[in-house]
């Protein structure tokens, strides 16, 4: 799941939701959405997230996948 990801990518990278939001200029309440599995982003802060991150939008995605 996105959430995991997300929360792992984090963790590999030394990075706080705080400084993502920065570095994506959205609000951190956002990045939590997406850490707590509320939400998930949209295409243009996955694209964002993929530049940050040194990963493909497709493997961004593919998290987003349900598990079976």
């Amino acid at each position: 799941m996105f959430h995991r990801y997300l929360s792992k990518k984090l963790f590999d990278n030394d990075m706080s939701q705080r400084e993502l939001a920065i570095k994506m200029n959205i609000h951190e309440s956002l990045v939590s959405r997406w850490i707590s599995g509320e939400r998930v982003p949209t295409l243009p802060n996955i694209i964002k997230l993929a530049s940050i991150f040194g990963v493909t939008t497709d493997e961004i995605i593919q998290s987003m996948e349900v598990q079976s």
